[in-house]
């Protein structure tokens, strides 16, 4: 994904540090340089994905990436199937485009195939779970701060989800 959603992550971290009215928290998320807030949620992120990462080895490590990933996909699929667009952008068409529950099961069982397979002990379920309710609390806590979900917090989820998927992978 390059650092596009890390981009994401970043002015979803500006947005929700500004003062001020939802189209004030859009307009700093818009804003083209990285505020404070932006900037130590990136090194923290990266600092948390590092750490994480070397708690797994090999095979392991394969497998925390390789699912990490796919919840990470999944959560901007859920988010954009429950979620409303906050304004015009990036956003608009992939959520018009997922408010579909005949594609969100699909996108659901997709999904939940290779955690179960891949899994151990429950392990894919679980992150699957944790992913979901993660998710969701991002789309509730959009929708207050900022009416909605734009491409940066897709992204921001994107981001959020797999750095916690691999923790838990890791923790289990």
């Amino acid at each position: 994904t390059g650092l596009h959603h890390t981009d994401g992550l970043a002015d979803f971290a500006d947005g929700l540090m500004t003062k001020g009215t939802k189209e004030k928290k859009l307009m700093a998320m818009k804003d083209l340089s990285t505020g404070s807030a932006g900037t130590v949620t990136i090194v923290l992120y990266i600092v948390g994905l590092i750490m994480a990462l070397s708690l797994s080895t090999g095979y392991q490590l394969f497998l925390a990436i390789f699912l990490s990933e796919i919840i990470a996909k999944f959560s901007m699929v859920l988010m954009a199937s429950v979620g409303k667009s906050a304004s015009a952008g990036s956003n608009s068409l992939f959520v018009k485009l997922m408010h579909n529950k005949t594609k969100l099961m699909l996108a659901s069982i997709i999904t939940i195939i290779p955690l179960v397979v891949l899994g151990e002990n429950y392990m894919g379920l679980i992150i699957f779970i944790a992913c979901v309710f993660l998710t969701l609390f991002l789309v509730v806590l959009t929708k207050r701060t900022f009416g909605g979900i734009t491409g940066d917090i897709l992204g921001a989820t994107n981001e959020l989800n797999r750095l916690a998927s691999i923790i838990i992978f890791v923790s289990i």
